[in-house]
């Protein structure tokens, strides 16, 4: 038994990088948040999140996730703990380079990993890795993840049984974020 009845975990992605701007896809590179994500974590997400009532926050360890937590939540004593296995898939070769190039590549790396990189089932077995954790750590209460597109795949996966491949279909401008997800001692 994991230590938890019910536990229900909110996803959503970091605000705008600078990388995510300009079109590039960082992968683990550590890009900043642009002028509009910190104004975008200020306002739109912070006002939208805050209700939630989260009683922990986690975000991988690169500044965009980080940063947007450490906005949205700033002043209400909710902890916020950076965990590596939330990082975006390790990209490898094809870091930084134009996002629509990666997102084509995207389909080969499933279970091949990028060039020098990870691959999309290597980011489930780390964030399913960190989920065993923190589902360990909680009980009947609401947590946040703030992460990037390869934890939104691995928590599908995970949690809703969506294989990898059909998540690469979501269109991050048509998700109604934050994504609700439900663990118990099912999943």
């Amino acid at each position: 038994m994991r230590g938890f009845d019910v536990l229900t975990i909110f996803f959503e992605p970091h605000a705008a990088s600078v990388d995510n701007e300009a079109g590039i896809a960082s992968g683990h590179h550590d890009a900043e948040l642009s002028e509009r994500g910190k104004e975008q974590a200020s306002k739109d997400k912070r006002t939208r999140l805050l209700p939630l009532g989260v009683t922990h926050v986690y975000t991988s360890d690169t500044r965009r996730a980080y940063e947007t937590a450490r906005i949205v939540w700033r002043g209400t004593g909710t902890p916020i703990t950076q965990d590596s296995r939330l990082r975006e898939c390790d990209y490898g070769d094809m870091t930084r380079r134009p996002r629509g190039m990666v997102f084509e590549a995207r389909g080969d790396a499933v279970d091949t990993p990028f060039p020098n990189g990870e691959s999309y089932s290597q980011v489930v077995e780390r964030v399913k890795s960190f989920l065993d954790e923190v589902t360990a750590r909680h009980r009947d209460t609401c947590i946040f993840f703030v992460g990037h597109f390869a934890t939104l795949v691995a928590l599908e996966y995970l949690l809703n049984g969506k294989p990898i491949r059909e998540t690469f279909k979501l269109n991050y401008n048509e998700v109604d974020f934050p994504l609700t997800y439900t663990a118990d001692e099912d999943n």
